[in-house]
């Protein structure tokens, strides 16, 4: 798909099935996060109608780190389910911020933490009780976000990230945000990870990912 925005944005649609049907359950789907929730596991997680975690747990969008953006909603939905949350999504997305637990249930993502595995699934049981007959569906109105910043020098820890990428992410976000519906902001989502994986970046990163070995930006 790399080098061809619509096959990789028909891909982002194709992959976010199992999420739009989740948005419409009338039954509460609950994630159980046990370890770390990356990427499409995050992406995942996050269209769950509630989220419990054992601490220790860590939620990440690594995406920039390969020159890509999370294309299945993950630039659109945590602003509009969390949007107290929004500078934190903000370094999760262009600088691959990894959110812990006590972090992400500080900002209202995170119901309920516990301490061990055997807890967690008692949790999440009790956590789909809570929700019966009280789903809270996804806003479908635009949303206000603080500014999308893009450093002169991005980077995830010591990683050099392409500014590019960023710049792509950011665009992306602040057209989800500004969608008059939810499904428009989905559609802005797609469209995003279409463009981006046709970029220099998107290229050396997932070339870097498959060699086993740190990319290098250029752009």
């Amino acid at each position: 798909m790399l080098g061809d925005a619509a096959a990789s944005a028909d891909y982002a649609r194709a992959c976010a099935r199992v999420q739009r049907f989740i948005d419409r359950s009338g039954k509460p789907v609950v994630a159980a996060v046990n370890g770390a929730a990356l990427g499409g596991g995050l992406e995942l997680a996050i269209r769950c109608h509630g989220i419990v975690a054992v601490s220790g747990a860590r939620f990440q969008f690594p995406e920039i780190t390969l020159g890509i953006l999370p294309g299945i909603g993950g630039c659109a939905v945590p602003y509009r389910k969390w949007p107290d949350g929004a500078e934190v999504f903000h370094q999760m997305l262009t600088a691959g911020k990894s959110l812990s637990t006590e972090e992400a249930q500080k900002i209202g993502m995170v119901a309920a933490v516990v301490d061990s595995f055997d807890g967690l699934m008692a949790e999440a049981v009790q956590e789909v009780h809570r929700l019966e007959g009280a789903i809270k569906r996804i806003a479908d109105h635009p949303v206000a976000i603080p500014p999308v910043v893009v450093p002169e020098e991005p980077k995830a820890g010591k990683l050099v990230l392409s500014r590019e990428a960023v710049a792509i992410i950011k665009e992306a976000i602040e057209a989800c945000a500004s969608a008059e519906s939810f499904e428009a902001s989905l559609e802005a989502g797609y469209k995003g990870f279409g463009k981006i994986a046709c970029t220099e970046a998107a290229a050396e990163g997932i070339k870097a990912f498959l060699e086993k070995r740190r990319p290098e930006f250029k752009t």
